[in-house]
């Protein structure tokens, strides 16, 4: 995987892929070199340590969780700079 973003993040060199410089093609073809060496049962772990991975970051739960901590702390935030006044808890 090229090392742009949050890729870093999801990828762990060596342990579930193999990062490379996007702007390299010689260490493109490193990484590229590396997974097509690499034993078939090899390459299997690092998809399921990608796969646990993934699981454990974007589980639903968990993405929901973090939303909703976000939006609470934004309305707290809200109704701390903006207290509601009589007249719009009318509309």
């Amino acid at each position: 995987m090229s090392d742009v973003c949050d890729a870093r993040y999801l990828v762990e060199e060596g342990k579930n892929g193999f990062m490379c410089d996007p702007h390299s093609a010689a260490r493109i073809a490193a990484a590229l070199r590396r997974a097509s060496t690499s034993f078939p049962m090899r390459l299997r772990e690092m998809g399921q340590e990608s796969r646990r991975r993934a699981e454990s970051l974007f589980a639903l739960r968990q993405i929901l969780a973090e939303y909703e901590a976000v939006f609470a702390g934004a309305r707290e935030r809200a109704l701390w700079i903006a207290p509601r006044s009589p007249a719009r808890n009318e509309v």
